[in-house]
């Protein structure tokens, strides 16, 4: 069971993180003002209470209980404060006073609020602050204990605690509005430069012809996007690039391949048409049908180790240069004179088959555009003390200026007509350069003096530190 996960433009994102952040200010600043506010009145509740009662004490103090001198001397707003006295001895009432609306208040009873005994309510009336004490004393020769009791009510509080809550659902909702619409518009012009890139690409992928040279519109600004643009770019160009060598590639080798096949075609037709009759015929058509398919064989060959070293994945260790050369050099012991310039070791970092595949290529390139008497001489030396260099040069008929910057390419030769005068495809080369960038190494032609060319691979003697 898959789920499809929803996606979100960068405004909403914006919106919602926005939203959240402001209900979460407003409601932590909202608590921290009422709990505050809230913690501060109760403490004047608290006081007041504790101060209604001292006045109580020191006016029923000693053996006198002057209730009505309290009550008629001391400021009660008896509509929010509610008073009683009590005085008891031995389990019996000897005095209750209340204030104006007590007895109403406790004619009923008052449930605890807050699992607290200083909170009590009453449904339908309130909530009260509540106190209680009691002190014993000596009154007219006999012990009896004094209760004061104090009810404050907390409507008033209450009720403006409601107004703060609903001022601060009011501050809410006009902050969530009002931000809301201006974060909107303010995505909605940081998105553009986003959005305009967005449409350069739908664009491009509506086109109905690419010539693969296309390029994507980068806005100046913001920095991010633009960063962003030039790294499609390059990656666009990249893949055009790929595009590109593809199709020439694929260009190039039926080109290769229509000639051999044309042959064979004809020797075939020829041989069907006059075979019985010119037997004659036979034996030189089956050489050119053998020539032309052994070319076939050959370009197949070459294909396939080019499309392999497209998707090779190397491995470089250190390895010592000068074994692999003596090895490649013993194989052209017949033939043309191939001489080798060596010190006793030389280190580097490749892969030794690889090296060993670049340098057997080269030497068949020198080989093949020089005069058999020459000699094709390689050379390996360290240049400093980061590089070593791996030169195969020839005395042939060397390399046009023209020409140096295009030999690396795929089936291109020299010579632009494709002679058979000298065997190949053009694309022994562009496997040494393929190689040559998979072990961390340039490959660059040079002129050899007095004539010829000198291929020089440069390779690095450590691993890179990343």
């Amino acid at each position: 069971m898959t789920t499809e996960q929803q996606s979100y433009t960068s405004a909403s994102r914006f919106t919602r993180v926005y939203a959240v952040m402001i209900v979460i200010i407003v409601m932590l600043t909202s608590l921290s003002i009422i709990s505050l506010v809230g913690y501060r009145l109760l403490e004047d509740k608290r006081d007041y209470s504790e101060d209604v009662i001292q006045t109580l004490k020191n006016t029923t103090s000693g053996s006198n209980v002057r209730w009505r001198f309290w009550e008629n001397n001391y400021d009660v707003d008896t509509n929010a404060t509610f008073v009683e006295f009590t005085t008891t001895s031995n389990g019996t009432t000897l005095f209750h006073h209340t204030t104006k609306g007590t007895r109403k208040l406790i004619s009923q009873p008052l449930h605890k609020f807050l699992g607290s005994s200083h909170f009590v309510y009453r449904r339908g009336v309130g909530i009260y602050y509540h106190t209680t004490t009691s002190k014993q004393t000596m009154l007219r020769g006999q012990p009896v204990t004094m209760h004061y009791t104090v009810w404050l009510s907390l409507n008033r509080l209450v009720r403006m605690f409601v107004v703060i809550l609903e001022l601060v659902i009011i501050i809410l909702v006009l902050s969530l509005v009002i931000g809301v619409w201006t974060i909107s518009k303010l995505s909605q012009r940081l998105n553009q430069p986003l959005t305009a890139l967005t449409d350069s690409t739908q664009a491009l992928i509506q086109k109905p012809k690419q010539s693969y040279h296309e390029t994507l519109t980068v806005p100046a600004n913001p920095q991010e996007v633009q960063e962003l643009g030039d790294a499609f770019n390059t990656l666009l160009a990249s893949l055009n690039d790929t595009i590109l060598k593809n199709q020439q590639f694929i260009s190039d080798a039926s080109h290769e391949l229509r000639t051999p096949i044309a042959v064979i075609l004809g020797h075939t037709e020829l041989l069907l048409k006059h075979a019985t009759d010119h037997p004659e015929l036979v034996s030189d058509s089956v050489h050119y049908i053998e020539d032309e398919a052994s070319q076939m064989q050959g370009l197949v060959t070459s294909l396939l180790e080019l499309s392999r070293s497209d998707r090779a994945e190397t491995q470089l260790t250190t390895i010592d240069l000068v074994p692999i050369v003596q090895t490649v050099i013993a194989q052209y012991a017949d033939g043309q004179q191939v001489v080798a310039e060596l010190p006793e070791t030389l280190q580097l970092h490749a892969n030794a088959g690889q090296v060993q595949q670049m340098l057997t290529a080269l030497i068949d390139n020198a080989r093949k555009y020089s005069d058999s008497s020459s000699t094709v001489t390689v050379r390996a030396a360290q240049t400093d003390d980061e590089h070593v260099v791996l030169t195969v040069a020839d005395q042939g008929i060397g390399i046009s200026d023209a020409d140096k910057d295009k030999i690396f390419d795929r089936f291109y030769r020299a010579d632009q007509s494709r002679s058979k005068r000298v065997a190949g495809y053009g694309i022994g080369l562009a496997i040494v350069k393929q190689l040559a960038a998979l072990n961390e190494a340039t490959v660059a032609v040079q002129d050899n003096k007095p004539t010829g060319s000198r291929f020089v691979l440069t390779f690095v003697r450590e691993q890179k530190q990343v």
